[in-house]
């Protein structure tokens, strides 16, 4: 299912580069160095507003809803998604699992969000690879 779609669906995609170009800012760019991933589902309402959800994905296992870092993410979540112009799209939910805790389920139904700067800064040469 996953790979069975667009990366993002047209409709979307201004949404879903604003919230990557306020994820990647360089004021959050230390709270983002510790994510694995972000991941994000969007749908139109019945009158044609755009809602999403957010769910980042901290490394390392499982954490307790009230450890210091999944409130520090959903923080930092709930100020991008308020630096996003409402006309673009409204925040519906705003998390922070463990990699343990996302499921297929939510992955397959999800796009990750292009934060590929946030893994590989641009001064920071990729990895090398077989040509």
């Amino acid at each position: 299912m996953r790979y069975d779609r667009p990366a993002i669906p047209q409709r979307y995609k201004t949404i879903a580069d604003a919230l990557a170009r306020e994820l990647t800012r360089k004021k959050d760019r230390g709270r983002g160095a510790r994510l694995r991933d972000v991941l994000a589902q969007f749908w139109t309402t019945d009158e044609g507003a755009i809602q999403y959800s957010i769910v980042a994905v901290l490394p390392g296992g499982q954490y307790s809803p009230d450890h210091p870092l999944v409130a520090e993410t959903r923080s930092c979540l709930a100020a991008i998604a308020l630096a996003i112009p409402d006309e673009l799209g409204t925040a519906a939910s705003l998390e922070a699992y463990g990699d343990d805790e996302v499921s297929l389920a939510y992955v397959e139904g999800a796009f990750s969000l292009d934060l590929s700067k946030l893994s590989w800064p641009l001064n920071v040469p990729g990895p090398v690879g077989a040509v």
